[in-house]
């Protein structure tokens, strides 16, 4: 009996103490509660949202800017790369099998616009073959433009060597990201 006694009183003495705990701790978490809605009544809500608005357009500005190419660089390398004796008569561009953007004298063949990155297709003359292999080199070299293809090597009726051109595009090199930074220009590398 004594034990059933003593075990009654150790249940009902740790019954009330658990009650007290739970108290003191919902005590504590009001008292918390309090002091979070103070803090944030210091911070001005509109002010917030505007920053996360600027945070998310900052987001989205960096994101469009590391996708963004800049074609002027095309033009501006094929200047810088093109040798004396070398000139383009068709020149088409396309953007990873999205269609292309071309100025042409002549028919596009079009045959790299399903490739996976920028490609260009160009028809040209030069002054002799060893020109065409002169100009094969430099672009081979170059970084900037990728496998170059020149195919229908030929002479024409002015004895001038004509061919057709189609490489990739080194998209690092026409990332405007890059060209802002200094970093992407082909023509001086």
């Amino acid at each position: 009996m004594f034990v059933a006694v003593f075990l009654f009183t150790v249940s009902l003495v740790g019954s009330v103490g658990v009650f007290f705990y739970k108290l003191s701790k919902v005590a504590q978490i009001d008292i918390l509660k309090v002091e979070i809605d103070k803090a944030q009544s210091w911070f001005d809500q509109a002010s917030i949202r505007d920053m996360r608005r600027y945070m998310n357009q900052v987001k989205s500005a960096r994101a469009i800017l590391a996708g963004h190419i800049a074609p002027s660089q095309i033009f501006e390398t094929l200047s810088a790369k093109t040798s004396v004796d070398v000139r383009y008569t068709n020149f088409s561009y396309s953007i990873g099998g999205e269609g292309s953007a071309g100025a042409n004298s002549g028919s596009n063949s079009g045959a790299n616009a399903k490739s996976a990155g920028p490609t260009l297709t160009m028809s040209g003359e030069a002054k002799n073959f060893n020109a065409v292999a002169f100009q094969s080199g430099v672009f081979g070299e170059s970084g900037f433009v990728e496998n170059p293809v020149f195919t229908g090597v030929d002479l024409d009726t002015k004895n001038n060597a004509v061919f057709k051109l189609e490489a990739g595009l080194n998209t690092e090199k026409l990332s405007f990201k890059n060209r802002i930074s200094g970093q992407g220009n082909g023509a001086s590398q």
